[in-house]
Parts: C-alpha cells; structure tokens; sequence
C-alpha cells in the first residue's frame, strides 16, 4: 500500500461467485451467499513525500528499470511526520463524508494493519477515538490481504442482522519497518491508507470466499 497512491478515492470491483446447488436469484438476510451490503463511500489518504526508483537507486544497489521489471512500482509515498493513524483518520474522513454517514452512526469499526502505531489500542480504536465513534470496533493483523479481509468479516455481521453501518479501514506505515538498505524489500513497499463505509444494499460475494476480482486505483 502507498506505492503510486493519490488522494483520490478508490474503488473496487467484485465479481459475484456462485455455489454450487445455490438456487438462481436467491435473495434475503442470512441466506448462504446474500449477505446484503454496499460499499456507500470510500476515501484514501497518501503522504505528500515521493521516493522514486531514481532515488532509491542512489541508496541501494538497484535501478529504475530493475525494479519497474520486477515489481512494476515507479515510485512510493513515504511518510515523513504521519503516523498510521493520522492516515487511516484521514481516509476514514473522507469516506464517511463521501458516504454521508457520521462517526455517531456507525455500527462497528474493522481496522486492519501490520504496522499501527500502538498494539494496544490499535488502529480501529485509534480510529474510533479521533473520529468521535462509540461502536464496538477491532483489528486484523493480516498484511497484504488485510482489508479484503476486513471486508469479508463485515459481510458476516450484515449477514447475521448486527449492524447497518460499518467503517472499514486499512492504514499502513511499512517505511518504519523495513530495511531500507535492504534492495528486496524497500523497493516494494510506501505509506498510505484506505477506507470504505459499508450500508445495507446490494449482494456480497458468499461468506467464507475472498472476492476473485479485485482493485483499487
């Protein structure tokens, strides 16, 4: 997360999967595979510092056309006084205002991070804290997959009845982990954070699948 990131919006697609013996157009709350929720707003956030391959170059034995072969990255966001929860603040902002949804509103907070700021609270109760939310609210240390994840889990709670509106936020802050004289792995990685606020509404994929057709831009 953060290499070529924006301050604009993302989005994702979903491709609707199908399961075997499942009846066509098989609709209602609870039923296996009709989860009913959609995605009401989303919003992301990049720190404004770039790290090119160029720069990277000067630092580490690399090149631009070593790592645009091999990773397909030109350049990364890197944080300079951001901290990953300032990120996924900020992304959660914008989503809830992109969804016309106040903090007051939400049902549940799903943060998901490898890199908050603090284990205990981490980045849902960090989030829920500067945005004023009184929800339930947990995280998912799950890495690259972590806010498809997100997703998946919340699916389960509109499945069940619990909840009409649920943040979804994803904050990463790699450039304090990795190695940056490290050419494997600092090349790959930047900063950035993304939010989604989830409402009752259209088809999810089935519970207990990942979506097959994913991503942002």
């Amino acid at each position: 997360m953060g290499s070529q990131l924006t301050n604009r919006p993302f989005s994702y697609k979903i491709k609707r999967l199908s399961i075997p013996g499942e009846p066509a157009g098989t609709t209602g709350r609870g039923t296996r595979g009709n989860a009913v929720e959609k995605t009401r707003g989303t919003g992301s956030f990049a720190p404004e510092k770039i790290v090119t391959n160029d720069d990277l170059s000067h630092m580490v034995e690399t090149s631009d056309e070593w790592i645009t072969k091999r990773v397909g990255v030109k350049e990364r966001r890197v944080c300079t006084t951001e901290t990953a929860t300032d990120m996924g603040v900020a992304a959660a902002q914008r989503a809830l205002e992109d969804a016309g949804v106040k903090p007051e509103e939400l049902d549940l907070i799903i943060g998901a991070s490898i890199s908050a700021d603090t284990i205990s609270p981490g980045l849902a109760g960090m989030v829920q804290n500067r945005l004023g939310a009184t929800c339930p609210c947990f995280d998912m240390n799950v890495a690259c997959p972590g806010f498809l994840f997100a997703l998946d889990v919340a699916d389960g709670f509109f499945a069940r009845g619990r909840v009409k509106k649920v943040l979804v936020v994803s904050s990463e802050r790699m450039s304090g982990l990795i190695d940056w004289a490290d050419r494997s792995t600092c090349v790959i990685f930047g900063d950035g954070a993304g939010a989604a606020v989830l409402g009752e509404g259209s088809p999810f994929p089935p519970s207990g699948t990942t979506p097959p057709s994913t991503r942002t831009r």
